[in-house]
């Protein structure tokens, strides 16, 4: 710049220089980067289930967004050099002139900025899956190991019109623990609804209010292993229980008013399809959505034409042969259609898909950022290395060792990444925050979490620096002494 303006550049032809090259690398880098997205988009797409492609009116919206993009980038980047640079002196610059505080201030909150972004979004990956991990490890309520549920028992005519022998084949199969019938299973996250009615309430009143209902047969309890905490479960012994008999979870009971569970045994459940019903039992609250909802007042009881699914407990580790057997018996009895089994604990899993996708995302997004930020660091280390080179020589004249050189020339880099971390965790704490009200079961962040991901961001950070920082500090000071 310097030799250009000795020979006659003006400054407008030096800004113009600048912007074109920055306006260029920016347009490059544009287009290689649809290229990539053209090229990932498919998978992409398969990996969050959804169609991202480009309706034709949306076109011309996209390429305009797209273009403006590399024009803001281009003059963003390419204005300090094209307004700032080309207004110095020709003299100074070419005696050695050092840029001053205004550029390295710049330079400085460029990396802070870069790795507060890095620190927030590595913080909100990392409670992500802090918080999949505590859900997936939250007790529901039942026991989801060892269950296989076989859908659509409702619309195969064959099982039905031959419905007990089908249960009684079922049941006495080896490696069958147990097996009822019901709406949909816990894992399903698909209760049937709000089921209207009235019941006696703690203080004699009757409250009209709304359930969610379930209905179930008599085993459904020892299948999924759910404790009865008041009165009893249905019996197929008792012929009342297959008409006129229902069961509450604890919170319906606490929404009744009955802080004792056994207070509201007896009570009539009245104004509903198809019968009224008494209370028999009590049974402990158990997840039947997702644990990003409260449980809810639950009401179950049996009404056969709901049954949809059949869910089957395996008692021993031959889970192979098990269903081996049970595809056996479903083609016996239905012929015409497919064996459609599922393990609960994968569907349980599956609830928290879209979460798991969300995680994975905003990793992918930290690992680039970090990426980005450890790049600017490495520019940054370089560029300060060459402006000291002098000083470092001095030093190593006057005793200095490798290592006391390598610490020096990164202390100031450790101080860029501790700000950043310091902006970025309140980022991900906060907006996580948010995130988390979401669920009605959720992990709270701890500071043990933000102080790994701030040592393993430093870590990171000083290894990038480190490398530039040990070769410079590694070079002969004769040479070093001579440099300009």
């Amino acid at each position: 710049m310097g030799v250009r303006k000795v020979v006659g550049a003006h400054q407008s032809q030096l800004t113009g220089q600048f912007l074109l090259e920055s306006l260029l690398l920016s347009v490059v880098s544009i287009v290689l980067a649809l290229g990539i997205v053209k090229l990932a988009l498919p998978s992409f797409e398969t990996f969050i289930g959804a169609d991202l492609s480009l309706r034709q009116q949306d076109r011309v919206w996209f390429g305009s967004v797209v273009a403006l993009i590399a024009l803001s980038v281009g003059l963003l980047a390419g204005s300090y050099p094209a307004f700032i640079l080309s207004r110095f002196n020709a003299a100074r610059v070419l005696k050695g002139f050092r840029v001053g505080l205004q550029g390295g201030t710049l330079r400085r909150v460029l990396v802070v900025s870069q790795f507060s972004i890095a620190v927030a979004l590595i913080g909100a990956t990392a409670i992500v899956f802090r918080q999949l991990e505590f859900m997936r490890s939250t007790d529901p309520g039942y026991a989801v190991n060892q269950l296989v549920a076989i859908d659509d028992i409702r619309n195969s005519e064959g099982v039905t019109s031959q419905f007990q022998s089908f249960m009684g084949t079922v049941s006495a199969q080896t490696g069958v623990a147990d097996v009822a019938l019901s709406a949909y299973t816990p894992a399903d996250n698909t209760p049937a609804g709000g089921w209207n009615l009235s019941v006696e309430t703690a203080d004699g009143a009757t409250m009209r209010t709304s359930f969610e209902h379930l209905p179930i047969d008599s085993h459904f309890l020892s299948t999924y292993q759910i404790d009865v905490i008041a009165g009893r479960g249905l019996s197929d012994e008792n012929p009342a229980d297959l008409k006129s008999s229902a069961l509450i979870n604890e919170t319906a009971a606490r929404f009744l008013g009955y802080d004792n569970p056994s207070d509201a045994i007896g009570k009539r459940i009245t104004d509903t399809w198809p019968r009224d019903a008494e209370i028999v039992g009590v049974v402990a609250d158990f997840n039947f959505r997702s644990l990003q909802q409260p449980i809810e007042p639950l009401v179950m009881r049996v009404i056969p034409d709901q049954f949809g699914v059949m869910t089957v407990r395996i008692n021993n580790a031959d889970v192979g042969g098990v269903l081996d057997r049970l595809r056996a018996t479903w083609r016996e009895f239905e012929p015409t259609r497919p064996f459609q089994y599922r393990f609960l604990d994968d569907a349980f899993a599956a609830q928290y898909q879209s979460e798991e996708r969300f995680g994975q995302i905003f990793g992918l997004f930290a690992a680039l950022a970090i990426l980005i930020a450890c790049l600017g660091l490495f520019g940054l280390a370089a560029y300060t290395a060459v402006q000291r080179t002098k000083e470092i020589g001095i030093r190593k004249v006057v005793g200095a060792t490798v290592p006391q050189i390598v610490v020096l020339l990164s202390t100031d880099f450790a101080k860029l990444v501790l700000i950043g971390f310091a902006i970025g965790v309140p980022i991900a704490w906060l907006s996580m925050q948010s995130w988390l009200n979401g669920f009605a079961y959720r992990m709270t962040p701890s500071i043990v979490l933000f102080g790994a991901i701030g040592l393993a961001v430093l870590v990171t950070a000083l290894l990038t620096v480190a490398l530039q920082a040990l070769r410079t500090a590694s070079a002969d000071p004769v040479t070093t002494l001579r440099y300009e």
